[in-house]
C-alpha cells in the first residue's frame, strides 16, 4: 500500500503560427476579450483580418459595438456578429465574435486601438435557477426589471483587449499597381465568337481573382483593353467582392467586368 507517483512531464504551449494574439479580461474572468491580427507586418495596401472576440461565462446582454476606426488604414467590418458556444477555463460560454478587414494605407508605425465591448452582465448575487426560470416563464414580459424577486441582477461593464502595433512595410519602387498578393489569376470568356454577325453584340468577361487582396483594391482592366475602330465597346458595371478563408487568416478577392 502507499501513494505513487509518476514524473511530471513538462509541456510547452505556443500559440498558433502567423497570428498575433492579445486577450485582456476582468477581474473574475466572467468576462474576456481576445484580438487576433493575421499579419502584424503587412505590406501598404495589403488587407489584414482582424478578429474580436467576447467571451461571457455568465449571462450578458444589451451588448454594444464601438465605432471601430484605424489612423492611416481603411477599416471595413466583415458581416454580422457570430454568436457561438465555447469553453472558458472549464466552464462554457458563449462567444461574440466580429470581424475586420483592415487595409493600411501608408508605410512604417500604424496601431490598431484597443476595442472596447460594453454591456451589461449579471452580477454576483447568488440566483435559484429553478426557481427564475419558473418566475420567467410566468413573467416574461417582466424580465427587464432586473431586481425583480427570483430574477438576475445585471450590473454594467466596459472590457477592452489590448493594443496591437503594427510594421507596415512600403511598397517595391517602380510598380505603376501596386498588389502585394500571393497569387493573381486572370479568366477571359467571349461569349458568340464563333457566330459574329455583322451589328449584333458580342460578350466579353474578364475577371481577376487575387489571394491577398480584397476585390475593392483590384484594378479597373477597362483601360487595358486596345481600342478597335472595327467594334464599339460598352463597359456594364464591374462587380467585386471576397471570401474568408476557414482559417480566419487568408482573404480571397474577386473583380468581374463585362462589356
Amino acid at each position: 500500500s502507499g501513494v505513487f507517483r509518476s514524473e511530471p512531464v513538462d509541456i510547452n504551449v505556443s500559440g498558433s503560427p502567423g497570428i498575433a494574439r492579445n486577450g485582456a479580461a476582468n477581474n473574475n474572468q466572467a468576462l474576456l476579450v481576445t484580438t487576433e491580427v493575421s499579419k502584424t507586418e503587412p505590406y501598404q495596401n495589403e488587407p489584414l483580418l482582424y478578429t474580436v472576440k467576447l467571451i461571457a461565462t455568465k449571462n450578458v446582454r444589451d451588448i454594444s459595438l464601438p465605432d471601430f476606426n484605424v489612423d492611416g488604414a481603411i477599416v471595413e467590418k466583415q458581416g454580422d456578429p457570430k454568436i457561438y458556444d465555447s469553453v472558458l477555463q472549464g466552464r462554457p460560454a458563449k462567444v461574440v465574435e466580429i470581424r475586420y478587414l483592415i487595409t493600411p494605407l501608408k508605410s512604417g508605425k500604424i496601431d490598431i486601438p484597443a476595442y472596447v465591448f460594453q454591456g451589461k452582465v449579471q452580477s454576483e448575487r447568488e440566483q435559484d435557477d429553478f426557481i427564475s426560470r419558473q418566475m420567467r416563464d410566468a413573467f416574461g414580459r417582466f424580465e427587464d426589471f432586473d431586481n425583480f424577486p427570483g430574477f438576475a441582477s445585471f450590473e454594467p461593464f466596459a472590457l477592452s483587449g489590448q493594443e496591437i502595433p503594427l510594421d507596415v512595410k512600403p511598397p517595391a519602387a517602380g510598380m505603376d499597381h501596386w498588389l502585394p498578393l500571393s497569387s493573381l489569376k486572370i479568366s477571359d470568356d467571349i461569349k458568340g465568337a464563333e457566330s459574329a454577325k455583322v451589328g449584333e453584340p458580342l460578350t466579353r468577361k474578364l475577371k481577376l481573382v487575387a489571394q491577398g487582396a480584397s476585390g475593392a483594391t483590384l484594378p479597373d482592366l477597362e483601360s487595358s483593353i486596345a481600342p478597335e475602330g472595327s467594334f464599339r465597346i460598352y463597359a456594364d458595371k464591374p462587380s467585386s467582392g471576397e471570401k474568408i478563408g476557414a482559417n480566419g487568416s487568408t482573404i480571397t478577392g474577386w473583380r468581374e467586368e463585362s462589356y
